[in-house]
């Protein structure tokens, strides 16, 4: 009589061996909508991120700038047409030329005779020019320039009409 009623009571409970399809299809879902919020956010930091090793790089070059000019008094407080004329060095950086500086394929410095120019940034240009010591983050006028316009304003820059931010 014991082994009948253990039958029947042990027939009675199941075992669950695995979760089912709702629970499962749920935790995707969240999942999903975790992924969905923190996705553009990551994006943004990288992007600015990204801005600020130009601009920190950029601001190297430009203080270069100025001590090459300094002390180059005698010729007119010239600037430096070369990389290889600055005392300045990135470990992570290539020459491609003489003024042109290549950050690993994300973006490039190029030196011309009185500014530096960052070229390959999506949707916005670094600009720092030497004579009148102006520093600007540039927008492009295109489709994505809400992006460009958070990154400039991110490196602390003000002003932003017409697209042209003034940096410290």
């Amino acid at each position: 009589m014991n082994k009948i009623i253990k039958k029947v009571c042990r027939a009675g409970v199941e075992r669950r061996r695995g979760f089912t399809l709702i629970e499962l299809l749920m935790v995707i879902v969240i999942i999903s909508v975790l992924v969905a919020i923190a996705l553009p956010k990551y994006i943004d930091t990288v992007d600015i991120a990204l801005g600020k090793r130009a601009y920190d790089s950029m601001q190297t070059i430009y203080a270069a700038q100025m001590r090459f000019s300094r002390e180059n008094i005698s010729n007119n407080y010239a600037f430096a047409d070369s990389f290889n004329s600055l005392d300045v060095n990135f470990p992570s950086a290539t020459l491609d030329s003489n003024t042109v500086m290549n950050f690993g394929g994300k973006f490039k410095i190029q030196l011309l005779n009185t500014q530096a120019v960052t070229t390959g940034l999506e949707n916005y240009q670094l600009v720092f020019n030497f004579v009148d010591e102006t520093k600007q983050c540039i927008v492009a006028t295109n489709a994505n320039s809400n992006k460009a316009n958070r990154i400039c304003a991110a490196l602390g820059g003000t002003g932003g009409t017409s697209g042209i931010y003034n940096l410290r």
